[in-house]
C-alpha cells in the first residue's frame, strides 16, 4: 500500500463486503493491533455488526488483522468514525481530494402579495446563470418570513418598487435597442460582402 499520512483526507474504496463504506475520510490515527486491544476497541462491533456481517467471518478475518495497521478514519462531511484494517482497502487511497465550496445565490426580493408576476424574472435569471456558469437548474422563489402591512403601506412599497423598475427597464430597453442595431449592421455588412464577392466573380 502507498504511504499514507495522518491528518490527510483521502478517497477510500473497500473490498466488496465493506463497499458501502466507500467515501471521503480523513486519517486521524494509525493503530497497531496491540494498541487496538489496549484501547479495548471491538472491530466486530464497530465495523462488522453495522453491516450485518456474521461474527464467524470476523473471527476468520481477525487472523490477518493482527499483523497489519488499523486506520482511524473520520468523515469530514458528517463525522462518521471508522476503524479499518488496511487489508480491507480495495486500492490505494486517492490523495487528490480537495475541499470545494458548494455555492447558492441568495437575493432578497422584498415583500409581495403575489409571486406569480415574478415567473419571467425567474426564467431570465435561470437562463443567465446557465449561459454564464453552465448551471441548468432553474432558480426557485420561496418565502422566508411573513410581513404584516396595511394596504396603504404595501401600496407605498409597491410604488417605490415600480419607480425603480422604470429606471432599470430604461437601461434594459436601451441595451435591447443597441443589440438590435448591432444585429442589423452585421446583417448589412454580410450582404455587402456577398455583393462584393459576386462582383469579383463576374468581373475577375
Amino acid at each position: 500500500m502507498a504511504i499514507i499520512t495522518t491528518g490527510w483526507t483521502y478517497k477510500f474504496t473497500f473490498i466488496q463486503k465493506f463497499a458501502e463504506l466507500d467515501g471521503i475520510y480523513t486519517i486521524t490515527k494509525i493503530y497497531s493491533w496491540a494498541e487496538v486491544l489496549n484501547e479495548q476497541l471491538s472491530l466486530y462491533d464497530i465495523l462488522y455488526a453495522p453491516l450485518n456481517i456474521p461474527e464467524t467471518i470476523y473471527n476468520e478475518d481477525i487472523k490477518t488483522y493482527k499483523n497489519e495497521d488499523i486506520l482511524k478514519l473520520i468523515s469530514p462531511v458528517d463525522g462518521t468514525e471508522l476503524y479499518v484494517p488496511t487489508s480491507i482497502l480495495s486500492s490505494n487511497p486517492l490523495y487528490t481530494v480537495k475541499e470545494y465550496n458548494n455555492l447558492v445565490l441568495f437575493i432578497n426580493l422584498g415583500t409581495y402579495d403575489d409571486v406569480s408576476g415574478l415567473d419571467y424574472l425567474v426564467s431570465q435569471v435561470g437562463d443567465e446563470v446557465k449561459s454564464v456558469l453552465g448551471i441548468g437548474e432553474q432558480p426557485k422563489i420561496t418565502s422566508v418570513s411573513k410581513v404584516y402591512l396595511t394596504e396603504q403601506e404595501y401600496k407605498e412599497l409597491e410604488n417605490t418598487r415600480q419607480d425603480r423598475i422604470t429606471t432599470i427597464l430604461n437601461w434594459f430597453s436601451a441595451l435591447k435597442t443597441l443589440e438590435k442595431e448591432n444585429n442589423l449592421l452585421r446583417a448589412q455588412l454580410g450582404a455587402y460582402r456577398q455583393l462584393v464577392q459576386e462582383k469579383l466573380i463576374q468581373n475577375p
